[in-house]
């Protein structure tokens, strides 16, 4: 009984998060944070969000990215392209499973993401922490889940898309992510990805 009481007061709460068309069964399938209590509510989001894309393309596209605008007072003038660009993507897309967390990932965002927080570092340049063959994505700014996810996915000012492709690329099984706030911007997040 309790169990089930957890999982509607998750459902609830995903409900009031995520656009209102998504079923309580695709949520749960996205939802492979639920139980990890090392993860915050919006590192568990982050990775729900992603998996919804993953798992349901065409649907994300319609049901989250066509009402995204992005930032609330930031201006990117590219931002409209690469929107149009990933409802590209997506509208052909052929679903892939959902990324399951991991701790030895969770473990390596979480060093370096305690590293950026305090310290000003290039990108991806690890002093503290291991260097691992990982596939890994940062963002810099909001500390909310969907802009967090929608950042990475839209990846506006990327020629290479190399976030996207990260997040939605199907031989990625397993994630792990790391909130921080930051003393420049806020909040950073690194999330690493692997096989």
């Amino acid at each position: 009984m309790k169990a089930f009481i957890t999982i509607g007061i998750l459902l609830l709460y995903a409900n009031d998060v995520f656009c209102q068309q998504w079923t309580n069964e695709q949520l749960q399938n996205a939802n492979t944070a639920a139980d990890e209590y090392q993860l915050t509510n919006t590192e568990k989001e982050v990775i729900q969000y992603i998996n919804l894309c993953r798992l349901y393309p065409a649907l994300f596209a319609e049901q989250e990215l066509k009402t995204y605008n992005g930032l609330p007072g930031i201006e990117d003038r590219n931002f409209e392209n690469y929107k149009a660009s990933l409802a590209k993507t997506l509208a052909t897309m052929q679903p892939c499973t959902a990324l399951k967390p991991d701790e030895l990932l969770y473990d390596d965002a979480r060093c370096y993401g305690n590293e950026i927080s305090k310290n000003q570092r290039k990108p991806h340049e690890r002093i503290d922490c291991i260097k691992r063959n990982y596939a890994e994505c940062i963002y810099y700014g909001s500390g909310n889940a969907k802009h967090i996810a929608m950042q990475w996915l839209i990846d506006s000012g990327i020629e290479t898309l190399g976030h996207r492709r990260i997040c939605l690329l199907p031989a990625h099984h397993k994630i792990g992510i790391k909130v921080n706030a930051h003393f420049e911007y806020g909040y950073c997040t690194v999330a690493e990805f692997a096989k």
